[in-house]
């Protein structure tokens, strides 16, 4: 059976619905990245009422730093983490396939690792954060990224990859700073099921 309110009652229930979301929403700000003239800078969501909490760098898909991202970040501080996701594109956003393609293949390695870099360091130098452990959390292209700081970096205390090529080399993978969860899709013919198996 349907339910209706009557008309009176639907600017009640938008008030309780913006005041419920604005209870939830988490504190944002943008920061800078490494030394000033260089560098990149970071979206920030931050988690409401602690005193300290752990950090998680994201890393975004080849859209670049969108409005997606910055909500996943929001969701994360909900769950009580300092969230920063570093601009690897240094102020370029895709909005369609064709440009984000473009933005990837000019990302160059060494670049986006000391972006990342960055964050971990600027996680790592924030109060909130301290001492408490840093994990990193990359989409798509972002993904392999995650899994590559792991691999670089020693303040990394666990990293999830959600897509992205990844690393199977055993030699490599013994450089794991913490420990890996990734998630791919079952029928993505660009990262074929082999390929899992032997990251597995």
């Amino acid at each position: 059976m349907r339910r209706t309110f009557p008309a009176f009652a639907a600017p009640l229930l938008l008030a309780a619905w913006a005041a419920s979301a604005s209870a939830q929403a988490a504190d944002t700000s943008l920061v800078h990245l490494g030394p000033p003239g260089s560098g990149t800078d970071a979206f920030v969501a931050w988690p409401a009422g602690k005193a300290t909490a752990p950090g998680v760098v994201v890393i975004h898909q080849w859209w670049g730093l969108d409005a997606q991202i910055r909500d996943i970040a929001r969701r994360l501080a909900r769950e009580g983490y300092v969230a920063v996701v570093p601009d690897l594109y240094h102020g370029k956003v895709a909005t369609d396939p064709e440009r984000a393609h473009v933005l990837m293949r000019g990302l160059e390695d060494d670049v986006a690792y000391s972006d990342l870099a960055a964050a971990v360091a600027w996680l790592r130098a924030e109060p909130r954060v301290a001492k408490r452990k840093i994990g990193v959390v990359g989409f798509c292209m972002g993904g392999g990224l995650a899994q590559g700081l792991d691999l670089r970096n020693r303040e990394v205390a666990a990293a999830v990859m959600f897509y992205g090529s990844p690393v199977t080399d055993p030699k490599q993978l013994a450089n794991l700073r913490g420990p890996l969860q990734a998630h791919f899709g079952q029928l993505d013919d660009g990262i074929p099921a082999a390929k899992v198996e032997a990251l597995r």
